[in-house]
């Protein structure tokens, strides 16, 4: 995250972060402890004070025997969540557990259509990180790709 007044933080910490070493790091205070961003302290900006962090990106991938998708979202969600989905599926609610094999045997099935699915977390990450409602992302299989 980037807020004006302290610079980068993490989004799901709110620890400050410096940029050492080609890599962001926890910044230090006076102290010695990690400052928290004002930006993550105060109240969201809609009636209910929640945040929702989005993330975006693209992978291409060449229509290969051998592909599997899944591989570049599983490594997102382990780095912003801590593990991978639980569940995925055509529409909400996914009630399909989390394969990455099984991801991608609709795309396949479906090609050169495009495919659209929606992969969620676990209630344990509501707890770990005191969220409101479970990790939910959406993929969509572009035609032709």
């Amino acid at each position: 995250m980037q807020d004006e007044r302290c610079g980068y933080y993490d989004g799901l910490t709110g620890a400050v972060l410096t940029w050492q070493d080609d890599a962001f790091s926890p910044a230090r205070g006076e102290n010695g402890e990690t400052p928290v961003a004002d930006a993550f302290t105060q109240a969201g900006a809609g009636p209910t004070g929640e945040r929702q962090l989005s993330v975006s990106f693209r992978t291409l991938h060449r229509p290969t025997a051998d592909l599997v998708l899944g591989g570049a979202l599983e490594a997102a969600w382990q780095a912003l969540t801590g593990g991978l989905p639980a569940g995925w599926g055509a529409s909400e609610p996914a009630g399909l557990t989390w394969s990455r094999r099984q991801l991608t045997e609709p795309a396949y099935e479906r090609a050169p259509r495009p495919t659209w699915t929606v992969v969620v977390g676990t209630e344990e990450l509501v707890s770990r990180y005191g969220l409101s409602r479970p990790c939910c992302a959406s993929c969509a299989k572009p035609a032709g790709t």
